[in-house]
């Protein structure tokens, strides 16, 4: 008997002496697709109301024949009634079931095979019998309701199946871009039909396909362990620090350690300046490709009567990266007709994107390693990508931002490696910008000096074959050489194994408001070919007019598919803008692209961003309020989109608004206490009509449990052949209200490719055991019901000291309160009632009090779990100011423990519940601390994080140190007056005598 109930019947000719037979079961739904789940329902309900017509006729049929004469009349007439109603809502509200197939795994001889109950009958006689794909490429499917190709792996000595699905087309299509194969209809090919593809599935179905990092990890072991020679991802995120965290660790082991040469997409996040996506456009050792469309595949593939010149995409991410890293490598054809799975239900489709981009560069980069290894070449992925990149077509009209070094190509870059030398090919070199110890380049944006002076370091790259020798030995005068006026340097740089040094000048007096970008190019002193590239970009602001330097005006004409950019210093006060464009374009359908940035430090360029496509019959008198973050550089991008058939001549108006000493949050100690807001009218008069409410609670568990063990899975093992550890962590608690649940943890939040830790992995369950949903970093609201509920979140990482401090780590829960409870502004305590809100003046300041009239009830969680109520503030009637949505978060944090008695001296001895959390939240923000004292520039948020801590603990020598180690770099000097004041401090802390004994001692 299955473990589905359905008792099974095998083929005798499986059956072996003495065989071990494994059992599972899988349910439908949670391997497909949300196409495949739809069309599988959408079969199901097809064939019910077949069914259910059937049953509706007959009971119709029973209810008009019904004798009246009989003595049961009334009694059949009510049950007859009752089955029509029955099957009348069946047809409402019929949701099809989840397939349920049982799973057989037999060892035979030395291997296991599978078998799937595919008709979900019982009889696997029929049932194809598997094997690990990898041994024979043998697949089966689920079915025609479902046209769904499944294959499988097994590991563990037949514990652990895997039954592996795409969870998109998207897969499919890449790899059809990279190497389909049709010998019969050769013009349906791939760029390298004759490459012999692994597909690694990194997109998890059960979170919509998003990757995962212990997929990524897994992946990335198995390109290892097969030994390719290519990979390709068409994925990718935004990150907070570029070319760091433990996924490129592991890539560039793969890269530098084991010759794989890495080609990703650079994302779909443009226009805009700064927006490629990790790994691809933010990782030095990945090659980053662009989406490039030309007028044949705007003909063949959208259907364009009237062609537009080549160009780059609209939406393809443009760099350079937050650190001066190019961002995009080269640009490649973004769109392509390539095939897709079967459960498509169509045999190909139309596809455009940087993930399209990218298998096209890396099947051409293909046919390059195939024509190398025919002549039995040498190479290295540095050799790689300096011949790209040499090689490249620039397209004139394009900026380096968007197509990198241009255009790919092939025959070029496979002649280029055919005459470069064996020992160039294996060296590349890596630029470090010492003035900021994380940047890769010249990147000159916010607060910028006339003229700035760079210490960078080029540090040769050896492959692992390269003998210790060879690198002793290698020594090359680079000749350097740059186009650009505003750039000074030395003529050359001598470069040996440890490196070499230049010092760049940057002159951006000589710059008009605008962006700039160059290359300082190192060439081989003998044959003058590039060795590296050195990134400079430079941004100068355009200058803000009228009363208070807050405004700027421009007429701009875009013709079709072209991108203008504008960039403006924002006042400290600012909090949105107000945009105003008026244009000719009322009769076109063409559309404009409104796309505005700011890079915050530390933080994904989509936290500060804002973007709209715009019809150009809406352009008349189009008015809209944009999101500003006081301070850094605001990029406005204005981009006539790449289909536009005619020009668009523009009116810009922009207008920077807002208040000064508003807080982003407000925390009171109870709601029925008000607290003071001091706000300050800035620019001129605004009209405040603030307006909200508390409508959620929060609350913080720990682990009810938590273990620590070396993970049994044989996938997680990382590139180097270090085991992974998993930690568990169990919560549960219990729920007395239905609602939308919110789940995060602060320290691992909305961090992937940026993470230190391998992933993380969490589910929920719900009163009766069954999963509710499986979610990662991001976490989406979930539907939960009254009940116990339980939720378990794994951490993987290969050291199992590092997982400790997580097994104390807070689950933070929120839900929506079952009556919202309405914020209260008022000019003056004694104002019980409140009054009309006045208007704020510029230059006026003014102090309110914000409260509520009563206090949320709690009946949401049991009474022992601290709790928060939180709301949002809107200050401002969005209407009146186009949609702008000034917010402040409000927070109730009450306590619900009573005062101990005054002799009680011992704060925790009855619980160590806020002494645990409180000790975890110091490291985790003392880490914090030691990251941002490394980051120069902006120091706020250094500076804010540093005096809250200090009021909590005025004698930590942990933060004296951090203080201590940020002031002394090399502008010291400078800092003295801050310096020994700090190095007193802690010298009184310091036991005199401890001290005297110790420095006594002969050493």
């Amino acid at each position: 008997e299955g473990l589905s109930g359905r008792r099974l019947q095998l083929d005798p000719a499986w059956i072996e002496p003495n065989q071990l037979i494994h059992l599972g079961v899988v349910n439908g739904f949670d391997l497909f697709p949300d196409n495949v789940v739809d069309n599988y329902k959408k079969h199901a309900r097809d064939q019910m109301l077949e069914t259910n017509k059937i049953y509706l006729d007959q009971t119709q049929k029973a209810l008009e024949t019904l004798a009246t004469e009989k003595p049961d009349y009334h009694a059949k007439k009510k049950d007859l009634e009752d089955r029509l109603e029955l099957l009348n809502r069946m047809e409402e509200s019929y949701d099809a079931p989840s397939p349920v197939y049982d799973c057989v795994l037999l060892k035979m001889r030395r291997d296991w095979r599978v078998v799937i109950d595919t008709n979900q009958d019982g009889d696997l006689r029929n049932e194809d019998l598997l094997e690990d794909y990898s041994i024979k490429q043998r697949y089966s499917h689920f079915g025609a309701e479902t046209l769904t190709n499944f294959a499988v792996h097994v590991y563990n000595d037949g514990d652990l199946l895997s039954i592996i699905i795409p969870s998109s087309a998207h897969g499919t299509h890449v790899a059809g871009i990279i190497g389909a194969n049709y010998p019969e209809s050769p013009g349906r090919n791939g760029i390298a039909p004759g490459a012999q593809i692994i597909s690694i599935k990194i997109g998890d179905t059960r979170l919509d396909g998003m990757e995962t990092g212990i997929a990524l990890q897994r992946a990335l072991r198995m390109v290892k362990e097969l030994g390719c020679d290519l990979i390709n991802m068409s994925y990718g995120e935004p990150t907070s620090t570029p070319n760091k965290g433990w996924f490129i660790e592991q890539v560039n082991e793969l890269i530098h350690e084991h010759g794989v040469t890495f080609v990703a997409s650079a994302g779909n996040a443009g226009p805009a300046l700064s927006t490629t996506g990790a790994p691809g456009g933010t990782t030095s050792s990945i090659l980053a490709v662009g989406a490039y469309i030309h007028e044949s595949m705007m003909a063949i593939q959208y259907g364009m009567a009237h062609t537009s010149q080549n160009n780059l995409y609209t939406w393809s991410s443009r760099g350079p990266t937050a650190d001066g890293d190019l961002g995009v490598n080269f640009c490649a054809p973004g769109g392509a007709i390539a095939p897709v799975p079967s459960s498509s239900q169509v045999p190909a489709m139309q596809m455009n994107g940087t993930s399209m981009a990218s298998p096209y560069a890396c099947g051409a980069i293909g046919l390059i390693l195939s024509g190398l290894k025919s002549e039995s070449k040498p190479y290295s992925p540095y050799g790689i990508r300096m011949a790209l990149e040499e090689t490249a077509q620039i397209q004139g009209h394009l900026d380096s931002f968007s197509q990198g070094h241009g255009l790919i190509q092939v025959n070029e870059a496979f002649e280029n490696l055919q005459s470069t030398s064996e020992s160039r090919s294996n060296i590349g070199f890596e630029i470090n910008n010492t003035n900021q110890s994380s940047e890769r380049g010249i990147y000159l944006r916010e607060n910028t000096p006339s003229i700035t002076t760079h210490k960078l370091r080029i540090q040769p790259l050896f492959t692992k074959a390269t003998k210790a020798h060879t690198k002793a030995i290698f020594e090359n005068w680079a000749v350097l050489d740059c186009e650009a006026s505003w750039v000074s340097f030395p003529d050359s740089v001598l470069i040996n194994q440890k490196g070499g040094r230049v010092n760049v000048t940057i002159n951006s007096k000589m710059l008009t408001p605008g962006a700039h970008s160059t290359f300082i190019k190192g060439k081989d002193q003998f044959n003058g070919r590039t060795l590296f590239k050195i990134p400079v970009h430079a941004i100068i602001p355009s200058s803000l007019a009228g009363i208070g330097k807050t405004e700027w005006k421009k007429k701009l004409h875009l013709q079709p598919g072209e991108v203008q950019r504008v960039f403006l210093k924002p006042p400290s006060w600012a909090k949105w803008a107000e945009m105003r464009i008026q244009s000719n374009s009322s009769e076109s359908n063409d559309r404009l692209v409104l796309h505005t940035t700011q890079l915050l430090q530390s933080q994904r360029f989509n936290r500060a961003e804002w973007k709209r496509y715009i019809p150009a019959r809406s352009l008349s008198n189009y008015q809209a309020s944009v999101p500003v973050h006081g301070n850094p550089m605001m990029e406005w991008t204005f981009a006539s989109y790449w289909s536009n058939q005619s020009s668009i001549k523009l009116n810009i108006e922009i207008k920077f608004k807002g208040l000064g000493g508003l807080q982003r949050m407000y925390v009171m100690g109870s709601a029925l206490i008000p607290i003071s807001a001091n706000i300050q009218g800035v620019h001129d008069t605004i009209e405040l009509q603030p307006q909200g409410s508390l409508t959620e609670v929060e609350f913080s568990l720990l682990p009810c449990d938590a273990s620590i063990q070396r993970s049994s899975d044989p996938r997680d093992i990382l590139v180097n052949d270090q085991e992974l550890h998993r930690l568990d962590l169990f919560y549960k608690w219990e729920n007395t209200q239905a609602g939308s649940l919110n789940v995060h943890w602060d320290a691992l939040a909305e961090v992937l490719y940026d993470s230190s830790y391998s992933s993380l992995l969490w589910k929920v369950e719900g009163p009766n055991g069954r999963v509710l949903t499986y979610d990662d970093a991001w976490s989406h609201p979930i539907k939960i019901n009254k009940g116990t509920h339980r939720i378990n979140l794994t951490i993987w990482h290969a050291y199992k000291e590092l997982l400790e401090p997580f097994k104390k780590l807070p689950l933070n829960l929120s839900l929506p309160l079952s009556q919202s409870i309405p914020i209260k502004l008022v000019t003056t305590l004694s104002a019980a009632n409140g009054s009309e809100f006045e208007t704020l003046d510029k230059d006026e300041n003014k102090s309110y009090w914000i409260s509520t009239k009563e206090m949320p009830k709690d009946n949401d969680t049991t009474s022992h779990i601290i709790k928060s109520y939180s709301g949002n503030l809107q200050w401002l009637d969005s209407k009146k100011h186009h949609g702008a949505t000034l917010m402040s978060k409000v927070v109730v944090r009450p306590s619900n423990r009573p005062s101990l008695p005054i002799e009680k001296t011992d704060l925790y001895d009855s619980s160590n519940l806020n002494q645990d959390l409180g000790t975890l939240w110091w490291h985790l923000r003392l880490d914090r601390l030691k990251h941002l004292a490394q980051i120069e520039g902006n120091p706020e948020q250094f500076d804010a994080l540093y005096h809250s801590m200090l009021l909590e603990k005025p004698r930590s020598m942990d933060i004296q140190k951090i203080l201590l180690n940020r002031l002394d770099t090399q502008n010291r000097k400078e800092n003295l007056n801050s310096i020994l004041p700090l190095l007193d401090q802690m010298l009184e802390q310091l036991d005199k005598n401890t001290l005297r004994r110790y420095f006594s001692k002969r050493r």
